[in-house]
């Protein structure tokens, strides 16, 4: 698996220019680089406005508690996918 540490590791990036929001515990918050696309696809939609940031609460909801409903065990392994799952029925809403 490779993993946003690994990415800097290789691209010799030092750890500790990753900006703090994107840490938890001092190491960064995405595991792998889809991760950190499927976060910045939703924050460039945001930002040119084709949603709200509370649409977006709303449509990271229901698709975590459909998951969950599914029998995701909810242990923070797949909150990005919820991302992905948001963002595609985000985007189908709004054509």
């Amino acid at each position: 698996m490779t993993t946003l540490q690994m990415i800097l590791d290789e691209q010799q990036i030092p750890a500790d220019t990753v900006p703090p929001a994107l840490c938890v515990n001092g190491g960064p918050v995405f595991s792998q680089p889809w991760e950190i696309q499927a976060f910045s696809m939703m924050v460039d939609l945001m930002d040119q406005g084709y949603f709200t940031r509370s649409e977006w609460a709303e449509t990271l909801t229901i698709a975590i508690r459909n998951a969950q409903a599914a029998g995701d065990p909810d242990l923070g392994d797949t909150y990005y996918q919820h991302w992905v799952d948001a963002l595609e029925a985000m985007c189908f809403e709004k054509g």
